[in-house]
């Protein structure tokens, strides 16, 4: 089994994850090894937290390019940012300072975790209504849902995809975030698992084990659409 990874942090020196060069192929090796064959990396979109980091995203996309198709030919690339929604996200897409899933029209989207809901939901709308598909990033992990599928059933059907962390299924987030992970995977809301791995320590690359979980509680076909299926057709198979 294989997995497609669209969220994750492993570009050196432009976010909270891989701090270094070193750190960045460690991450990478780790996701091979795991068995992930295609990757969006995603670095943090968060001026007010990071800073400008977009020439650093791109140089730091260019190197781990060229470390990949010298020792993993077979592991396919691309780049997208994970936006933190600000006022003024859909001209920064536009611009092209925030960068969408793989020059898609999807974009991956996160909030505060106390966000209330009406602001992540005025949000979400506001990129649609834009022009982009948003993708909610670890969707299970925002309190103003928990209790609350209907409101995202709401927001599926309006076009907001969600992604889960494969950690949170294990409680690497809490018990809610553990229990909310549950409750929408029974529920089918899910479209993407990812592994919004950071680093080889304690936020992993990690997909296996998700996989697994999902296949033996779920079935293997729900598992690989999610690992693998649904993000590879997106963002890996287009012309």
């Amino acid at each position: 089994m294989t997995y497609s990874d669209m969220h994750i942090h492993a570009l050196f020196g432009v976010d909270d994850g891989a701090g270094s060069e070193e750190a960045m192929y460690a991450i990478i090796d780790a996701a091979y090894s795991d068995g992930t064959r295609h990757i969006i990396f995603t670095p943090h979109y968060h001026p007010g937290y990071y800073g400008k980091n977009e020439e650093q995203r791109d140089k730091a996309f260019g190197i781990a390019r060229s470390y990949c198709e010298k020792k993993y030919p077979d592991l396919s690339l691309a780049l997208g940012n994970e936006l933190h929604y600000m006022r003024g996200s859909v001209d920064r897409i536009h611009e092209g300072s925030c960068r969408t899933m793989n020059g898609t029209g999807f974009v991956l989207v996160d909030f505060t975790y106390n966000e209330a809901l009406g602001n992540i939901a005025s949000g979400l709308e506001r990129l649609l209504n834009g022009g982009y598909r948003p993708i909610l990033a670890h969707a299970e992990r925002y309190s103003a849902f928990y209790g609350k599928k209907n409101e995202l059933h709401s927001l599926k059907s309006k076009g907001v995809l969600l992604q889960m962390d494969a950690s949170s299924a294990f409680g690497a987030f809490g018990i809610r975030a553990k229990q909310q992970s549950n409750k929408l995977l029974c529920a089918g809301l899910f479209d993407f698992v990812s592994s919004d791995a950071h680093n080889i320590t304690d936020r992993p690359p990690v997909m296996s084990s998700c996989y697994e979980y999902i296949a033996k509680k779920y079935s293997p076909d729900y598992a690989a659409a999610l690992c693998r299926d649904n993000a590879q057709k997106l963002f890996f198979e287009i012309e």
